[in-house]
């Protein structure tokens, strides 16, 4: 198996997921989102852990569990958290200042 692709996916609190045959459906915050899982590929929901399996060892189907698992995990990461931006400023002659909601970098 994958590395990423075996690991569960925790399902957090706040956030709904079904499972309809081939489409994983998360919902969270008033929003919903559907993921279609590729051909063959299948999701077992036990508890909160959410876990992707493949249906071969074949090249590409290990191509996509990973990525697969991948965007499952960020839409709840999305729907929980929400999109964030980090900005880290490093060495000497730089100066940032925040002026209400703009930031302002000398």
């Amino acid at each position: 198996m994958s590395r990423v692709g075996k690991n569960p996916i925790e399902v957090l609190a706040g956030i709904k997921v079904e499972i309809n045959a081939n489409v994983v459906s998360v919902e969270g915050k008033g929003k919903t989102v559907v993921h279609t899982l590729p051909e063959g590929f299948t999701a077992e929901l036990k508890g909160n852990f959410l876990t992707i399996f493949r249906p071969s060892d074949a090249a590409a189907n290990r191509a996509l569990h990973g990525t697969t698992r991948s965007l499952i995990q960020n839409t709840i990461t999305g729907l929980t958290a929400g999109f964030q931006k980090n900005l880290e400023i490093r060495g000497v002659g730089y100066k940032a200042q925040l002026k209400g909601k703009e930031l302002v970098l000398d």
